[in-house]
């Protein structure tokens, strides 16, 4: 996918894209809108989307104020919907396909989700990188995430913030939302794709 950073006020990643009563989002983490803290919307907050193989930034749309977003003391908030702009969402309407995602509550019941194995993409260092799920439903550093992967190849950084995270049939599982260094091992931390969006509305463009 070339369209994948993404920036506000701060450099994130976009995760794909929402289908809503007919309509299409883009769907990122909220914090690169604000930074950590919400304060409230005040003007509207502009997106835009960086072509990897132009070196150019196009505008992206808008945030869009009547749909979830954050607050500062609960990371399983920590997303966005971005109202795509009518001219882009003409050049990648074509190039858009569902993406299926995992059933998170039922992989947890039967013992299926620690262990998993998964894949991303760095857009900050253009790497793929690979983890597996060691913990989820926990509370660690005073936030509250939806999953913990600990990396075994590449890194996250600033900026992959939003990064989708898929098992290894590329169906998707969370998105990237926090990272940490601890002893030299690596971890993401994310929330789930089915805590945010209903099944069967996820997609992403293969451009």
């Amino acid at each position: 996918m070339n369209f994948r950073k993404i920036y506000a006020a701060g450099e994130g990643t976009l995760t794909g894209y929402v289908r809503r009563n007919g309509k299409f989002f883009g769907l990122t983490t909220f914090h690169i809108t604000f930074g950590e803290v919400y304060y409230g919307y005040g003007s509207k907050i502009r997106f835009d989307i960086f072509n990897t193989i132009t070196k150019i930034w196009h505008l992206f749309g808008f945030l869009n104020e009547d749909l979830p977003v954050n607050t500062d003391n609960n990371r399983r908030m920590d997303y966005s919907f971005i109202e795509v702009e009518a001219k882009f969402f003409e050049r990648i309407s074509n190039c858009l396909y569902d993406c299926h995602f995992l059933d998170s509550i039922n992989l947890g019941r039967t013992g299926k989700l620690i262990g998993l194995f998964v894949k991303g993409f760095s857009t900050v260092h253009n790497m793929k990188i690979r983890g597996m799920v060691d913990a989820y439903n926990l509370y660690e550093d005073g936030k509250h995430y939806d999953v913990r992967i600990i990396l075994h190849d590449g890194r996250t950084d600033e900026g992959d913030s939003g990064m989708l995270w898929s098992d290894l049939s590329n169906n998707g599982l969370c998105m990237h939302i926090a990272g940490k260094d601890s002893n030299g091992i690596k971890y993401s931390y994310g929330i789930f794709l089915d805590q945010i969006i209903n099944k069967d509305n996820f997609l992403i463009s293969d451009i």
